[in-house]
């Protein structure tokens, strides 16, 4: 188990854990744990599939704050740094399904853009991206993956309004797929994974899922910006 997060084989799947604090932010330390969780699955001839949570209650809060606060420089490193995984994950080579365990606010609510399949739970969670109430200017990535994922009616709403969901709301705009009860969640991810994993040759998987998605990242001049 490493210190930011926690990785396991069930059945033939990755179940990868953040457990980061109270809001399982994204620091440099935790990017580089997840880098190396998933390389390891990719990796693994057994595993066939992947899932990324959080702790009960919350997926993510988004990026370290501490690091966000300390200079113009440590925050666009930071932003970099994240950039570079959510890259990753969007085009990894394993079905990835995205249990979103709670609150998923900023970098928590991009990471669900990367999803295959993203699974939201029920309760007074806030799904969302708060850039525009806090006075920042989204990264393109982050612009690229909304607009690949969330539906044409809401994208206004979600990126340049910034609208914070709850996780129904969230799946009709295009952040989740399906909303479960809380109890469910970790086995209807595992359903996926598996019904998923053990239904497509991987190779072709992988080469499908490139060609659909590369196109997105194509369009971004830069993706740090």
């Amino acid at each position: 188990m490493g210190t930011h997060c926690s990785s396991e084989v069930v059945d033939s799947v990755g179940l990868v854990k953040l457990h980061s604090g109270k809001v399982n932010a994204f620091s440099h330390d935790m990017i580089e744990e997840l880098h190396q969780i998933f390389d390891d699955h990719r990796d693994n001839e057994q595993v066939k599939a992947v899932i990324l949570t959080g702790q009960e209650g919350i997926f993510s809060g988004g990026f370290d704050l501490k690091v966000m606060k300390e200079s113009h420089e440590a925050a666009m490193a930071l932003v970099k740094a994240g950039g570079q995984l959510l890259t990753k994950l969007y085009l990894y080579e394993k079905p990835l399904i995205i249990a979103c365990s709670g609150h998923a606010m900023a970098m928590g609510a991009i990471m669900l853009f990367v999803g295959d399949v993203r699974l939201g739970t029920q309760g007074q969670f806030k799904i969302g991206l708060n850039e525009t109430a806090i006075g920042m200017t989204l990264p393109k990535l982050a612009v690229a993956l909304a607009k690949d994922r969330i539906s044409p009616a809401m994208l206004t709403r979600a990126v340049a309004i910034g609208e914070i969901f709850s996780p129904d709301e969230a799946q009709e705009a295009g952040y989740l797929d399906k909303v479960v009860v809380p109890q469910d969640l970790e086995q209807t991810a595992l359903a996926y994974a598996m019904q998923i994993g053990n239904n497509v040759q991987l190779h072709a998987f992988a080469a499908n899922k490139r060609r659909l998605r590369e196109v997105t990242l194509e369009s971004v001049a830069n993706i740090w910006d």
